[in-house]
């Protein structure tokens, strides 16, 4: 018997199957109890990126975040480079993808200003290899802010994606949404909040307004959240986003008792600051109510790349429904017979490792 609980993955090369042997006659007995929390590789978003002086380039510089390696930021000139965290980290090294021509020396903040990171002085990238490279320190240091001075070739180069890493617990990521709402002290998770506390829609369309302060290319997953009275389910609530066309809602009968909803969202349609949604009335005019409207996203852990999941012969389904990769420890993935198992990943990534969870003592190849 084997779960599927955690794969640590980064951006870079594809992933393939995985391919499982397992003993004819599966193992009886349910998942034991193991830690909810493992220490892991783990990418971290930064809050902000800025530079040290002016404001020159600032449009480019989500292009070093946005997990997309085929944009990049084009540097004419020397520039020093901030990246501020959301809280003090302690940092176990950097990833640049490419071979660049440029220098880079790393610092960071502390009480006394910007120290130099050994190691991470002077790094030539243009002798690097293809695809991510790791930019390992003499050892891990702690901080709240890193400083990158980057220095070009003469005639410029393009800084690709550049990472942040740290070693630190990672809890289990419940696949399905409806459990991401009881989910507590998820490294991965950021919550954040309409200030109308509550709301009504009969006759005419209602909007709230919820600030990000980050850029949603740092998002893998995006869910609008809140609690409905009046309608049954979300899917009953038509809404638009950013003045975009309206989600189309769906007849359905009242109720009269608050149930909280969540509905997954396309993270591209959300952007930095101000975001927008107009709750329009209801098909058949049946006035609802809504509460703690809010937004709940994903940051890019480089452990929650699962989209879908299929066993061989099987239609592949979403990893919240199948119990090899729904992060839930009461649920196992049992095969029969020898096979394989597909993951389908959000996009393409370079695999660094995989975690599984036996059941019992497991024979057989994998």
């Amino acid at each position: 018997m084997a779960a599927l609980l955690l794969a640590s993955l980064a951006a870079g090369a594809p992933a393939s199957g995985l391919k499982l042997a397992p003993k004819p006659k599966p193992i009886e007995g349910t998942v034991p109890p193991v830690p909810q929390v493992q220490a892991l590789p783990s990418r971290v978003t930064p809050l902000r990126v800025g530079l040290l002086d002016g404001p020159s380039l600032l449009a480019q510089l989500p292009a070093l975040t946005d997990r997309d390696t085929a944009t990049a930021l084009a540097l004419p000139s020397p520039l020093s480079l901030v990246f501020d965290l959301e809280e003090v980290t302690t940092v176990s090294g950097l990833r640049l993808f490419g071979h660049p021509e440029l220098s880079l020396s790393v610092s960071y903040a502390d009480a006394a200003g910007w120290v130099a990171v050994p190691g991470l002085e002077r790094v030539g990238a243009g002798q690097l290899g293809e695809g991510w490279n790791d930019l390992r320190p003499a050892a891990p240091f702690t901080t709240a802010a890193l400083r990158v001075d980057v220095t070009p070739e003469a005639g410029g180069a393009a800084l690709p994606d550049l990472e942040i890493w740290s070693e630190r617990e990672l809890s289990l990521l419940p696949g399905s949404p409806d459990r991401l709402l009881t989910s507590q002290g998820n490294c991965a998770l950021r919550t954040f909040s309409a200030p109308s506390a509550e709301i009504a829609i009969e006759s005419a369309p209602v909007a709230v307004s919820i600030d990000l302060p980050r850029e949603p290319a740092q998002f893998r997953r995006a869910y609008l959240v809140y609690e409905l009275l009046g309608l049954r389910s979300w899917m009953a609530v038509p809404r638009a986003l950013n003045g975009g066309v309206p989600a189309a809602g769906m007849v359905d009968s009242p109720t009269l008792e608050w149930a909280p909803q969540i509905e997954r969202i396309d993270p591209a349609a959300l952007r930095a600051g101000e975001n927008r949604i107009s709750f329009e009335p209801s098909f058949g005019g049946l006035p609802y109510k809504l509460r703690n409207v809010r937004l709940l996203v994903e940051l890019d852990t480089a452990s929650n790349a699962i989209e879908l999941v299929a066993a061989a012969g099987e239609p592949a389904v979403e990893r919240a429904l199948h119990p090899a990769a729904d992060g839930d420890l009461t649920t196992a993935w049992l095969p029969a017979e020898p096979g394989a198992l597909m993951l389908d990943l959000d996009r393409r990534v370079e695999t660094r490792q995989l975690g599984l969870l036996l059941a019992a003592a497991a024979s057989g190849v994998l």
